[in-house]
């Protein structure tokens, strides 16, 4: 039977802030200031000028910007060194200013996303196509009579890795199948980009590390994109509902396998504060009611940075093939990928830990002032038509 493909016109809309970096980063000695719940872009023309008229402050200027300190010693903040030095008040050097939870403190690089012109946030169809596509390998690779898992598992139960390569790239070849078209979403307006705080929580720790400051898309911000029908391979289409039941299935398994390893380090940590905890327990069951509750024309799914390591990969898939005991061939993959090292900074080396499958990854990304995890979706069908 002739299977027509279609194009379906679909509502994004993110559940959890979004970053979708354009890979690059803004000073907060020259590009930005936080201040009153807001991050201010900084008018680098306007600067120019200021500094034009007064040659005599350009050798300060850039001494603070390198070096972060002022000619006092004190943190060099841009705002006061312009009212000190040149009696230009902040609202002189302002560009504009969005909405922000990010606290100032420290001096941290502000991490950009994709905008179009730099002003107006979008989902890029090649990230939520990267996604899809995941999603597609990881159900196939579900597949009762698929034995590429438990094949690719065993080269390293024989020590035969050299031959990882062939298994690989069958595997790529799979990917390239699926053969689907996904358009860049509508523009976002301008005013649905924030500024927020991220941090990794250490889950056996109870800590977080890495602070970094983003760009993102709010929460419960909505645009529209287009998907066409997914041809899985000669003869065989995916129309939008099957789509979404791929998606689900993965989120959901992958949301599944983040909180059991989350309550497996955490549950009985007493470092952990139990807020925090609670939290994460309310939003993982919150997003699993959602995803098990959701009508057949919609699905949800992570994007971005932080959406974290099961979300991301064909991990899941080989954790659930390897039926040795405590899933040493899945950890010899890790190994093998790099994982299982933390870098001794009194060494100066990377060192070796004892990386065990069901603590794995020791770390969640989360948005700084809500706990939750970064990059949550929801996909919902508007129309279809038949291309």
């Amino acid at each position: 039977m002739l299977q027509i493909t279609k194009q379906y016109q679909i509502k994004i809309t993110s559940i959890t802030p979004v970053c979708i970096g354009d890979g690059l980063k803004l000073s907060p000695f020259s590009d930005y200031k936080l201040k009153d719940g807001k991050l201010i872009y900084l008018n680098q023309e306007n600067i120019k000028q200021v500094l034009k008229t007064r040659p005599n402050l350009i050798e300060d200027f850039v001494k603070g910007i390198i070096s972060g300190m002022d000619n006092t010693g004190s943190k060099f903040d841009i705002e006061k060194f312009f009212y000190n030095y040149a009696k230009i008040d902040l609202a002189s050097i302002t560009l504009k200013t969005i909405d922000s939870t990010a606290v100032p403190k420290g001096n941290k690089n502000l991490y950009t996303i994709i905008k179009n012109a730099g002003v107006h946030p979008y989902i890029p169809g090649s990230s939520l196509k990267g996604a899809i596509k995941t999603a597609l390998l990881y159900i196939w690779l579900q597949e009762e009579n698929n034995h590429w898992c438990k094949d690719y598992l065993k080269l390293y139960d024989k020590n035969s890795t050299g031959n990882l390569s062939k298994k690989e790239e069958e595997l790529n070849n799979k990917l390239n199948s699926f053969e689907f078209a996904v358009s860049d979403s509508d523009l976002f307006p301008e005013d649905s980009i924030k500024a927020i705080d991220t941090k990794r929580l250490q889950l056996k720790e109870g800590k977080f590390t890495i602070p970094q400051t983003w760009e993102a898309i709010k929460e419960n911000s909505s645009a529209t994109l287009s998907i066409s029908s997914i041809k899985m391979g000669k003869d065989e289409l995916l129309n939008w509902t099957q789509i979404c039941k791929v998606i689900n299935l993965f989120s959901q398994n992958s949301n599944d396998i983040e909180w059991e390893i989350f309550d497996n380090c955490c549950g009985e940590n007493n470092k952990l504060n139990d807020d925090l905890y609670d939290s994460l327990f309310v939003f993982y069951k919150t997003m699993e009611e959602n995803i098990n509750n959701s009508d057949p024309t919609t699905c949800y799914l992570r994007l971005g940075s932080g959406k974290g390591y099961y979300f991301n990969s064909i991990g899941l898939a080989l954790y659930d093939a390897d039926e040795t005991e405590d899933k040493k061939l899945f950890v010899n993959f890790l190994r093998n990928n790099g994982f299982g090292k933390i870098f001794n900074r009194k060494n100066k080396q990377w060192e070796k830990f004892d990386l065990q499958s069901n603590e794995f990854p020791l770390t969640r990304v989360l948005d700084f002032k809500t706990y939750n995890p970064l990059g949550w979706i929801k996909l919902e069908l508007l129309k279809e038509k038949e291309l």
